[in-house]
């Protein structure tokens, strides 16, 4: 019973650190290179990527700025014609979103590379992995990563309990076979 209440206790207080974490700017952000019919990682040197930005915020955080950042040795040039961004420099730049929780923007930009991705060096390890900063209203809400599909935290640490609440079922059954034969 002892265990049992322990277990209990824990999985609350990973579920509490998973729905807290939340309280800050919480960004995701994946790109689609597919766009551009006939796009092929091999061959595909121009066409038109969109990004798609979202705040996953649990709390009021309002994503306020965001950058992104296009590498000089992979992009010959790129451009955008979404409302609200502008090229600076190596990057693309939005100031005043006042993007809400809940909230997605998608930011297309036309591009030219100087090969084919698959052949390019991508500073963050694979094709079309780009990084990016988003800032809050409240500027000490931050948050960065890069545009490749990883599990966020909170997703870590839930499937982590999941499967600690396995493990434990496990341990419970051997148990009781044991005690059985």
């Amino acid at each position: 019973m002892k265990v049992r209440i322990l277990a209990i206790l824990a999985m609350a207080g990973v579920l509490f650190a998973a729905t807290d974490s939340q309280a800050f700017l919480s960004v995701s952000v994946s790109s689609n290179p597919f766009v551009t019919p006939g796009y092929d990682i091999n061959a595909t040197t121009s066409g038109v990527v969109e990004y798609y930005i979202v705040n996953n915020s649990s709390s009021t955080s309002i994503l306020d700025q965001f950058y992104l950042s296009f590498e000089s040795d992979v992009f010959a040039s790129f451009s955008t014609s979404t409302p609200g961004f502008s090229v600076s420099g190596v990057q693309i730049v939005a100031t005043g979103l006042n993007l809400n929780p809940g909230e997605s923007i998608t930011l297309t930009v036309n591009y030219t590379l100087f090969g084919p991705a698959s052949t390019l060096d991508w500073d963050e390890g694979s094709p079309w992995e780009q990084g990016w900063v988003a800032i809050g209203k409240d500027p000490s809400y931050f948050t960065g990563g890069s545009t490749n599909l990883t599990p966020e935290p909170n997703t870590l640490l839930l499937l982590g309990a999941g499967l600690f609440g396995l493990g434990a079922r496990a341990r419970r059954r051997k148990k009781h076979r044991q005690k059985a034969s």
